[in-house]
Order: C-alpha cells, then sequence, then structure tokens
C-alpha cells in the first residue's frame, strides 16, 4: 500500500487523519507522514490495518505490542 492509496482508504472509510490514528493508536503526524510518502510504500502492519478496517467498518483496532483488542 502506498501513501496515496493510504489517503484514498481512510477518506473512502470516512476517517479524519485523527480518528485513524486514534483507531492505529498513532500520532495524527504519523498519518501525515505515511500519506506524504505519495507512491512509496507504507509499512505492511499499516495495510494490514487499513484492510481490517475496509473489510470491518464496525472493527475498532487498537495496536498495543503487535496484539490487536477489539
Amino acid at each position: 500500500m502506498t501513501g496515496h492509496e493510504l489517503k484514498a482508504k481512510r477518506k473512502s472509510l470516512g476517517l479524519t487523519q485523527e480518528l485513524l490514528a486514534q483507531e492505529l493508536s498513532v500520532s495524527r503526524p504519523t498519518i501525515s507522514i505515511w500519506e506524504k510518502r505519495g507512491d512509496q510504500a507504507v509499512d505492511r502492519i499499516v495495510f494490514l490495518a487499513m484492510e481490517a478496517l475496509t473489510h470491518n467498518p464496525e472493527l475498532r483496532v487498537v495496536i498495543m505490542d503487535g496484539v490487536y483488542i477489539k
């Protein structure tokens, strides 16, 4: 997933950078940095988390020490 794809997916889910940051337990500036990568790939964990949110919009994911908690 590229930065452009991350931004498009976030917007398609109706999430602001702040809300996505809360969902992924990262800061809003981190989301901004990832999105600014443009055509460069973001970390695989970001891709997997976004896929989970895409396929389960009601799912709220918190990432703590690599463990997903619903």
